[in-house]
């Protein structure tokens, strides 16, 4: 009955936003007589599915922790009208800092074309197109990991009449598993559809130990740039923060997980250490130094001006790193700078907000074209 009482809802409101997009237009009508809207030039399978997949597949899959499948048509159709506005206001897909402020590797975003589609494709009447022969398989899982692995010492319990959980668990280091790593990735467990975010802590709890590694809905294997390595020491345990969070089709039914992170080993060209430093406000001299990547502080209240992170010059010139206004913790990850931001002598960082966290790297560049 509640899956019923959705599909009139949804279907209702995609009637009532088609209404008001053809009162707000009056091109569409004639001087005397009124006439079909015009059908958009896309059409799902052929355009929208494809940019779907890309941008959306992680979350609206069917499987992912978002209810809504847009992975097939008669379940997208009835929220062409929801996307459009999500991908105009910015909230789809969610990304955290703010436009024109760094330049971030794995952003999820779309460009202007990939946002033109979307709501050309809304506002002329999510045609479907041609459909393929065979519909096409969603999302797989990740392939090829290797087997160094850190699980968990238990599986994580979530029970029925929890509807959000935030757990800290103790990891086991399997074999494989040693002294540097060259990058992460989490694999999830049963719970893939209600978990929300992972982070990896080095330490003695979660609570003060060091994040080495983040992970969220959709995100793939992070790995650290070329010659750059994390340290794993040997007297350090490991935890795996988890935040759950269920949704309408979820309510009411337990999960046991046991999700698992991958570790992958160091090529000999590993020489530099990453430095994980937590900063507090104000300017923190780190020069000469290499900038990888930025985590908010847990549970930033950004205020109206903004979380925001920048680079201060030997020469006083300022250069925005990181600006972000509207924070959702579900998507707070370590931010890694496409390019990573080289900082002279005597440069630093400031922050707006206790508890930052900067992974840098301390040796300093040696030429003008040197990967960090």
């Amino acid at each position: 009955m509640k899956r019923s009482a959705r599909s009139v809802t949804a279907l209702t409101g995609l009637a009532a936003g088609m209404a008001a997009i053809l009162i707000a237009v009056p091109a569409w009508f004639g001087a005397a007589n009124a006439h079909e809207p015009e059908l958009s030039r896309y059409g799902y399978w052929r355009d929208i599915r494809p940019l779907l997949e890309r941008h959306c597949a992680s979350c609206h899959s069917g499987t992912g922790p978002a209810p809504v499948n847009l992975m097939r048509y008669l379940d997208a159709l009835p929220w062409a009208n929801s996307i459009a506005r999500q991908v105009l206001q910015r909230q789809m897909p969610p990304w955290l800092p703010d436009d024109g402020t760094g330049d971030f590797a794995h952003a999820r975003t779309l460009d202007d074309r990939e946002t033109d589609m979307l709501v050309d494709w809304a506002i002329g009447l999510a045609p479907e197109g041609p459909a393929p022969e065979e519909e096409p398989e969603g999302p797989g899982a990740e392939a090829d990991l290797p087997l160094s692995r850190l699980t968990l010492a238990e599986p994580v319990v979530i029970g029925e009449m929890e509807s959000e959980a935030a757990v800290c668990q103790p990891l086991v280091r399997g074999e494989g598993v040693g002294a540097a790593a060259a990058g992460f990735a989490l694999i999830p467990g049963e719970a893939v559809s209600i978990l929300r975010r992972a982070v990896l802590y080095a330490g003695d709890d979660c609570a003060s130990g060091t994040p080495v590694f983040t992970w969220v809905v959709g995100q793939e294997p992070r790995m650290r740039p070329e010659g750059v390595f994390d340290r794993l020491p040997e007297d350090a345990g490991f935890f795996l923060h988890l935040s759950y969070r269920k949704g309408f089709d979820t309510e009411g039914l337990e999960f046991e997980d046991a999700p698992q992170v991958v570790v992958f080993p160091p090529l000999p060209d590993r020489t530099r250490p990453v430095e994980i430093l937590a900063v507090e406000p104000g300017t923190t001299p780190v020069g000469p130094a290499t900038l990888l990547s930025v985590l908010p502080p847990e549970g930033l209240d950004p205020g109206p001006d903004g979380f925001a992170v920048e680079a201060v010059g030997n020469d006083g010139a300022v250069t925005p790193l990181l600006r972000i206004r509207r924070f959702d913790a579900d998507w707070a990850e370590k931010f890694a700078f496409r390019e990573p931001v080289r900082l002279a002598a005597g440069a630093a960082i400031r922050v707006s907000h206790p508890g930052a966290i900067v992974d840098l790297v301390r040796a300093p560049p040696t030429g003008p074209d040197e990967d960090p």
